[in-house]
């Protein structure tokens, strides 16, 4: 089953048990919300769902590569220096 996966998700074959899970799956992460509350919805309200759950993924995807090819870095926190702007002591 892992194998079968591991093809799926690199375009390697079409399952459509499959695609039809990863679909529910987004929609579940992407509105946290459970397979019992998808198994409610109806076809077009998922339908809907599913919609803009893979457009804010692709938008998400898009701005990341954006930021990349741009060469901007998100930084992390050095908790060894005080913070910009901070008067407080350390």
């Amino acid at each position: 089953m892992i194998d079968e996966i591991g093809e799926y998700l690199e375009g390697k074959g079409e399952n459509v048990s499959m695609a039809l899970d990863s679909a529910v799956y987004l929609v579940m992460s992407h509105y946290g919300i459970s397979i019992r509350e998808v198994n409610q919805l109806s076809p077009p309200e998922f339908d809907q769902m599913f919609t803009w759950a893979a457009a804010a993924k692709k938008k998400e995807a898009e701005q990341a590569a954006d930021s990349q090819r741009k060469g901007q870095k998100i930084e992390s926190t050095n908790y060894s220096q005080r913070m910009p702007f901070s008067d407080g002591e350390w």
